[in-house]
């Protein structure tokens, strides 16, 4: 109740400081008027007061972020004005995108239960019964990618061909990310819904193919785009249940309010989700149907798990700036 009240008697001040921080983004502070560079400057040190209170009195995690944004936004008008550069890129992808993941924590949790367990459990069942897999995927692609796998990848592709299943990849994959993250929007269920299928359709396909004696093949090929690939449609299978309790319990705020507050966090995950899916599209395309030998590939593909896990655990945590 306390937080609640806290938020109505500033939220007015708070939205008007968005509204300043839109058009300082926008046009800079050199084309703004001065009196309202001076409302922003007073509506500034406010937010910093705002909170370092709700630190300090523990007023709810959802208002302290909500403010750390306004925050950090505010001071970067303090700062030179950088160009849309490279160095934006790098800042994004070396803290920003990371720190967005891990603050998800719970629907991360979440995501990769949702997506692990079914994948082990239809993968379990279909080793144990390889005819259950008809039930579960339709038989046409069984048979399809059975017979892909069985002539392996010896020879490696053409690089025309190389360059065309990179694109369907992109297709693909995106489309199957969009999925998980969109369909959030029915309250969380949408995007639960796709995580379980999709993992049940992978565990059931690996099994089978394995089963059928390919399991070398199968395997060089996927680990490699995998760590990739894998980790993006969690991501996004997380994002859209974030999405979706944001819609059920929007906390002090109305739905939409809720939304909007929480929107820069989720694009940027969308962002880094699709960089990842553009990099696990050129593994697939490149890599992962080469000549190159089954150990050479196990051992790209475990490092390259190694990397992708590192890297949204770790990156961005320089002297304490991201959790």
């Amino acid at each position: 109740m306390r937080g609640r009240e806290f938020i109505e008697a500033r939220e007015t001040r708070w939205s008007r400081l968005e509204g300043l921080l839109d058009a300082l983004e926008r046009q800079g502070a050199e084309r703004l008027e001065q009196h309202r560079v001076e409302e922003f400057l007073q509506l500034y040190r406010l937010a910093c007061s705002d909170l370092a209170r709700v630190r300090s009195e523990g007023l709810g995690d959802d208002v302290e972020a909500y403010l750390n944004l306004l925050v950090a936004r505010g001071h970067k008008q303090f700062r030179p004005a950088a160009r849309p550069d490279l160095r934006r890129a790098v800042a994004f992808f070396a803290a920003e995108f990371p720190r967005a993941v891990r603050r998800m924590r719970w629907h991360l949790l979440a995501a990769v239960l949702l997506f692990v367990v079914p994948t082990a459990v239809a993968a379990w069942a279909v080793a144990a019964d390889p005819g259950l897999a008809y039930a579960l995927a339709p038989p046409e692609t069984l048979e399809q990618l059975a017979d892909a796998y069985a002539e392996g990848h010896v020879g490696g592709r053409s690089e025309g061909e190389d360059s065309l299943m990179t694109g369907f990849y992109v297709n693909n994959n995106v489309g199957i990310a969009f999925r998980c993250f969109a369909t959030g929007i029915f309250f969380g269920l949408g995007s639960m819904f796709f995580l379980v299928l999709n993992g049940v359709f992978g565990g059931a396909v690996g099994a089978y193919i394995c089963a059928a004696g390919y399991s070398e093949n199968f395997l060089s090929f996927v680990v490699g785009h995998g760590a990739f690939e894998l980790t993006a449609i969690v991501l996004s299978g997380a994002a859209g249940i974030r999405l979706g309790l944001l819609l059920v319990n929007p906390g002090p705020w109305r739905r939409l309010d809720a939304l909007a507050r929480h929107a820069p966090e989720l694009v940027q995950v969308i962002l880094g989700v699709a960089a990842m899916l553009l990099v696990a599209a050129l593994i697939e395309g490149f890599w992962s149907p080469s000549g190159a030998p089954a150990m050479v590939k196990f051992a790209v593909g475990a490092g390259l798990w190694v990397l992708v896990l590192a890297y949204l655990g770790l990156a961005g945590r320089i002297m304490g700036a991201g959790r």
